[in-house]
């Protein structure tokens, strides 16, 4: 699911320059970026967090912990919340993805070296790790493990890997909107194939992928929904892949609203085709899901035949829009 495209606020230059002159070594970030090795640098970092820690007290920390919009906890109830993601995934289940649990971090630079994502809106972590910000990120990185080691192999071209998950997100830009937080609910899902010429494979999920969006929400949410559908740049025959899509649409287009828009915004994070799912709920037009096509998989496994679609649905966004009493 994409970030926003507009870099987050960066550390004031005039502010970092006066902590390394108080500290006697202008060139301290130099230094350390050149002279030392990663395995280093976890050592180094490591050893001031724990004398960080060290420093702290039973009270401080609580008081951190209050202060702090990362820490605290969500107010969805657990049950009830988890009761309706169970509901939703028992149907992406059902269109033959496989589940997947992932881990709470993911390599630092998941995000932002495959990605458009500027690592300053990701909570880094010390041992070469960051919190998790994108869990299609995570997930096309197992998904290229996977091939490259031989643990998948398709049986024909047409064969794809389709993995799904729900996870908690964490993102540092400040929230402005009271419906969102810095952790929130994600359902997200990949779909990693091969070209198959003529745009067949992307003909093929992206079709699914919408179907699978009005079996959700439609069909078992009952909710009114509407598709945006963008091209972007970055695909070589975008004019025929926007004639094959609108083809297969049209079986689409009978019953879901579908709406080819011209992009109003750049946007590097898609190529060839992005789709948003809208949802219409008391007189409100909500953007509960995006998806498109990216290249992640030709970057990782250094394959230009590699495809892959990525998608993702705010279901804490979606929860507290059905059922929040605000």
């Amino acid at each position: 699911m994409s970030q926003s495209q507009k870099e987050p606020t960066q550390p004031d230059a005039v502010a970092l320059q006066k902590i390394l002159h108080k500290l006697g070594y202008p060139d301290l970030l130099e230094k350390l970026g050149e002279n030392i090795s990663g395995s280093e640098l976890n050592t180094l970092l490591l050893t001031l967090m724990a004398q960080r820690a060290a420093q702290s007290s039973p009270p401080m920390l609580l008081q951190q912990y209050q202060h702090s919009r990362f820490a605290m906890p969500s107010q969805l109830p657990l049950v009830a919340f988890s009761e309706f993601e169970l509901s939703l995934q028992k149907i992406i289940h059902a269109f033959g993805f496989q589940d997947i649990i992932l881990s709470p971090v993911a390599p630092l630079g998941s995000c932002s070296v495959v990605g458009t994502v500027h690592q300053n809106k990701i909570l880094s972590a010390i041992r070469g790790m960051e919190v998790m910000a994108d869990i299609t990120n995570a997930m096309a990185l197992e998904i290229c493990r996977r091939k490259q080691t031989r643990e998948w192999v398709p049986a024909t071209d047409k064969d794809t890997l389709r993995l799904f998950t729900t996870h908690r997100h964490l993102r540092t830009p400040p929230i402005q909107n009271a419906k969102f937080s810095p952790h929130f609910a994600i359902l997200g899902c990949v779909v990693s194939g091969r070209d198959q010429g003529d745009c067949q494979f992307e003909t093929f999920v992206i079709l699914e992928q919408l179907k699978l969006y009005k079996a959700l929400l439609a069909d078992h949410l009952h909710l009114s929904i509407k598709v945006k559908l963008y091209l972007r740049e970055g695909y070589s025959a975008l004019s025929l892949l926007q004639e094959r899509i609108a083809k297969v649409l049209e079986e689409l287009n009978t019953s879901v609203p579908v709406e080819w828009l011209k992009p109003d915004t750049e946007n590097a994070y898609y190529q060839g085709i992005q789709f948003k799912i809208m949802v219409v709920t008391n007189d409100q037009t909500w953007e509960v899901a995006d998806g498109g096509f990216v290249d992640w998989s030709q970057k990782l496994l250094q394959n230009k035949k590699e495809r892959m679609l990525i998608s993702g649905l705010g279901t804490e966004l979606l929860y507290k829009i059905l059922f929040s009493t605000e």
